[in-house]
């Protein structure tokens, strides 16, 4: 197994660089999958991390290096032009050191419009996507998980975009799960042909011709019951489910605090949004992952191995 090297954002999300150092101290110490990580940001910030952390063996041995990044964006700041305005901010350099070679991912807290947009116009598209998609797995009652997509990278989508990202979906989850046909459902407000809205009557039709493992409609209640492994919409709703469904467990864990054992306990923790850590934009010329701007310590260090173990897997040749 070659090693990968991951470049982080040090300094994106709601806590920053507070939460983001102990978090990758928490990985180098726990996993034992062959990486680096690529520090971007503040050098002198991450120097001083380093030595209170007592991290000096791992720069010894090459397991991190820093990135200087001394650009800071300003709050307000247009997302779509941050990406060419600040070069030198440790999220757009997280981004474009890949492009350059010196790392094999990306992964940020920071905002996820300018995420999107520095991943898109540095790295660029690949061949025949119109548009990337944030995804993300959510637990089902198979066992399996159901990739959702897109979850708030383009909240209006046509019917040509729909489809991208049902095409996308199906791919990787057949490179993912191992599944040799995926099965892809359209989100819909019913199952029968006539319901829902003209655009997306019209992206089934065009889901129908073009759209390899596609099932039909599904509807907001099938997700869960794993009848298909991806599910696609817009990101206006994406994102609402997915904030749905996490803000739903937080609501029955505060519930039932104390009152189940723990193995129902551990079930429940499938819906933990923690233990999923950090979500793909796919559709890229490289690997760019999105971890949650509010994330803990413990939710930053999943997404970190999140984002290694995915690429670990994307690189695995697909079985025949």
């Amino acid at each position: 197994m070659s090693s990968i090297t991951l470049s982080i954002d040090v300094h994106g999300g709601d806590f920053g660089f507070s939460n983001m150092m102990p978090a990758i101290a928490k990985v180098l110490h726990g996993s034992d999958l062959p990486f680096r990580l690529a520090l971007c940001g503040k050098k002198e910030d991450i120097e001083n991390s380093i030595l209170e952390m007592r991290l000096e063996p791992f720069v010894d041995s090459g397991r991190i290096f820093i990135v200087d990044a001394s650009q800071e964006i300003p709050a307000g700041e247009s997302v779509s032009r941050i990406w060419r305005n600040f070069p030198d901010s440790s999220l757009v350099r997280s981004v474009s050191i890949q492009h350059e070679g010196l790392a094999d991912a990306t992964l940020s807290a920071g905002d996820t419009g300018a995420l999107f947009a520095a991943s898109v116009f540095v790295l660029g598209r690949e061949e025949g996507v119109t548009r990337p998609a944030l995804a993300a797995t959510l637990p089902t009652e198979t066992g399996k998980t159901v990739l959702l997509l897109d979850v708030g990278a383009s909240l209006d989508c046509n019917p040509e975009h729909l489809l991208g990202f049902g095409k996308m979906g199906y791919s990787y989850m057949k490179r993912i799960s191992r599944d040799a046909s995926p099965k892809v459902g359209l989100l819909n407000v019913g199952t029968e042909a006539h319901k829902g809205t003209i655009k997306i009557r019209r992206a089934n039709e065009m889901f129908e011709k073009e759209c390899e493992g596609y099932i039909g409609y599904v509807e907001g209640g099938d997700m869960l019951r794993g009848n298909c492994s991806v599910v696609v919409c817009d990101g206006f709703i994406g994102n609402a489910l997915l904030k749905n469904s996490e803000s739903l467990f937080n609501f029955i864990k505060k519930q039932i605090a104390g009152s189940i054992s723990g193995s129902a306990s551990a079930k429940l923790d499938l819906f933990n949004s923690e233990i999923y850590g950090s979500v793909p934009i796919l559709g890229l010329n490289g690997h760019v992952f999105k971890a949650h701007g509010g994330s803990s310590v413990n939710a930053l260090s999943h997404a970190i191995a999140t984002a290694l173990k995915t690429v670990y897997l994307l690189r695995e040749p697909e079985k025949a």
